[in-house]
């Protein structure tokens, strides 16, 4: 039977009412929450719950049946993810991970990261025998062989990631290793090396930002490099797809020392920064952004 398109008849309080009760014939515990109502088309989106999965059948049927009923999709469910990146990374499949099978796991390896901080007593990196080393070097830390935090704020350096995590999770994925048991299936991809870290976190950035401590080829990467990390990864970028400063000083890094690779985030905007009006040369769909630009 085709279904109507229009929603003339009750309003959507009585047709809630309504169809609860059509829901509760089967089951006395369904229940029917409204969830929206467009007011320029006066359709209304609800969400049924049934606390028994034998009921769901029966309350499909009954609600199909509806004359004002045009359309009918199961609850999406959401959770939260990151879990299998080192299988699709390493072969395209989760949970196939040939190079961890092989015992590449970074042992004996330094990587450099920069972001809005480390929680340093989050499972993943947190050594119950020896102390964060703040602005100096312990490679007996069993995760976190140096922490330099953005000099033009002499607050940061905490043992807290005051930016929603950003830096925490970002490096879990790179290089955590989890001291719980139950949670090693989510460690990082080289879960076995150390973590040179550079906090950009500033009590005069918002929540998403990060700051600069001045020329990247003269702070971030050169602290990196003298400890021994060869690998460095960025998970932020500018707003602008040009080629400015800070991409120049990843450039002249890597010119300087060929044998050190730097890894930038391609950004979340799309053409976003461009607003439909590429006014920029370098302004189009992709999202690569400074200093991805290098």
């Amino acid at each position: 039977q085709p279904r109507p398109t229009t929603t003339s008849g009750p309003g959507a309080l009585a047709l809630q009412q309504e169809l609860e009760a059509l829901l509760q014939s089967w089951h006395p515990n369904a229940t029917l929450h409204l969830r929206s109502t467009d007011p320029s088309t006066a359709i209304s989106v609800f969400t049924a719950h049934c606390a028994r999965q034998d009921c769901v059948p029966a309350a499909w049927a009954s609600l199909a049946g509806h004359p004002r009923v045009l359309e009918l999709e199961p609850e999406a469910r959401f959770r939260v993810q990151n879990k299998f990146t080192r299988g699709l990374v390493q072969s395209g499949v989760t949970f196939l991970e040939p190079f961890s099978a092989a015992g590449l796991r970074g042992e004996g390896e330094f990587v450099a990261a920069s972001d809005t901080g480390l929680d340093h007593d989050h499972c993943m990196y947190h050594d119950p025998n020896r102390p964060t080393p703040i602005s100096k070097t312990d490679l007996q830390h069993r995760k976190i062989v140096r922490y330099d935090h953005n000099f033009f704020d002499h607050s940061a350096g905490n043992s807290m990631d005051g930016k929603k995590g950003h830096g925490t999770h970002v490096v879990a994925t790179l290089a955590g290793d989890s001291l719980k048991d139950e949670l090693v299936e989510y460690n990082g991809h080289v879960s076995k090396a150390k973590i040179v870290f550079y906090d950009l976190s500033s009590s005069a950035s918002t929540h998403d930002e990060v700051s600069m401590p001045g020329a990247l080829d003269s702070t971030i990467f050169p602290r990196a490099f003298d400890v021994g990390a060869r690998v460095s990864s960025n998970s932020w970028g500018g707003t602008r797809a040009r080629y400015n400063n800070y991409a120049r000083d990843v450039d002249n890094f890597m010119w300087r020392q060929p044998n050190f690779l730097i890894l930038f985030a391609v950004g979340n905007e799309a053409d976003v920064a461009c607003e439909g009006k590429p006014q920029d040369p370098m302004c189009d769909a992709y999202t690569v952004l400074a200093p991805s630009t290098a």
